[in-house]
């Protein structure tokens, strides 16, 4: 912060492209000897904003950060984390808070007060830094030890804005960041169905792979919520059957291959379930 340079030498601003589903307007920067090119796509019906962003890199030593003030009063920023989220504060009282001034998040953080928020979601970048009422997202880093052309040449990322009524479960973060990170493609394809399907609101499925051993496929799956209830996971392809393992796929004790047709538990709050399936 106290060494910061604005990257404030905006040389051309033009809408490439309106209509019934998005418009988008372009961005291009010049900074030393680097280019920042940047797309702005805003959506009819999604609150998402998107900033498709191509950067020609070739600083050193130097740390790009995007950074949004907004108008929320919170103590509290939540990340995302594998298999679950952590709070952090966003003041800094202690020689610990600012040692901690940057905190890793997967897809997303999101700074809320009750009945609002915004979360910064992201497809490849990992360290937040949330202060009083100012997100910001490290982009390069463009270090030189232990290489010295790190981060050099080009870049293509995208990273969004995202508000919502209520918290980050509310708004329905995760789904939101997952659709960013893995969007859907369209294929020709006829009668498919679901392979699996989760009526839980709070459950994400998160891997569907062949077993190690061959015998079946394993289906990975978590509560992000904090929430624990009932789970029921179901196929549309055909009936199965189903057994219950550890996170290394080693049947737990004394679970054989139980019911056909779904399975129906209760999960605790961030718990990870694995399951053996056998069509």
């Amino acid at each position: 912060m106290e060494k910061r340079r604005v990257i404030d030498n905006c040389t051309q601003v033009q809408i490439v492209e309106i209509g019934p589903l998005r418009a988008v307007v372009q961005f291009s920067w010049t900074y030393m000897d680097s280019e920042l090119t940047q797309k702005m796509v805003l959506y009819a019906d999604n609150r998402r904003i998107d900033f498709e962003t191509k950067v020609e890199w070739h600083e050193q030593r130097q740390l790009l950060k995007v950074a949004f003030p907004v108008d929320i009063r919170s103590t509290e920023a939540t990340y995302d984390i594998q298999f679950g989220n952590v709070k952090r504060p966003t003041h800094w009282n202690t020689s610990w808070d600012y040692a901690r001034f940057e905190t890793v998040g997967h897809q997303w953080a999101d700074l809320s007060e009750r009945g609002y928020g915004i979360s910064l979601m992201n497809d490849c970048k990992y360290g937040y830094d949330i202060k009083d009422h100012l997100m910001r997202l490290t982009l390069i880093k463009s270090e030189m030890v232990p290489d010295p052309t790190a981060d050099q040449g080009e870049h293509i990322f995208c990273y969004s804005l995202y508000p919502q009524q209520g918290d980050w479960f509310a708004g329905k973060t995760v789904q939101a960041a997952w659709h960013l990170n893995s969007p859907l493609i369209a294929l020709p394809v006829k009668d498919a169905g679901s392979l699996f399907s989760v009526n839980a609101d709070h459950v994400c499925v998160d891997a569907v792979k062949l077993a190690e051993d061959g015998e079946g496929f394993i289906v990975h799956m978590h509560e992000y919520g904090g929430a624990r209830g009932p789970m029921k996971l179901a196929s549309e392809w055909s009936e199965f059957h189903w057994q219950e393992t550890d996170i290394l796929e080693n049947p737990l004790p004394g679970e054989g291959l139980s019911g056909q047709g779904s399975i129906q538990c209760d999960i605790g709050a961030y718990e990870i379930k694995t399951f053996r399936i056998q069509f």
